[in-house]
């Protein structure tokens, strides 16, 4: 019996599903979109969902990376796995 419990919380486990989230950014249409010429990306991950984050996603600190002085646009993105999560923040200016 204790097997058949144990073999049903591990399938739960392992039966996580994937998705990536990336913000939807609009243009009012009447001027192109400029991301600037320097793009920077910092991400944290989370271990089984509950630990973490392990990393630092801080926008002034991803924007240094690169030596970015005026940021135009930044986005964030999400990715779920079976065992580990990542979360990334994109940076883009000049």
């Amino acid at each position: 019996m204790n097997k058949k419990i144990t073999f049903i919380l591990m399938l739960g486990i392992l039966t996580a599903c994937s998705a990536t989230t990336i913000p939807e950014f609009r243009s009012n249409g009447k001027y192109p979109i400029d991301f600037g010429d320097k793009q920077a990306t910092s991400c944290s991950y989370f271990l089984l969902g509950i630990f973490g984050p392990l990393g630092n996603i801080s926008l002034p600190q991803t924007a240094e990376k690169a030596g970015i002085s005026q940021i135009t646009y930044y986005d964030v993105s999400r990715s779920n796995y079976i065992l580990y999560g990542k979360k990334c923040l994109n940076v883009y200016g000049r």
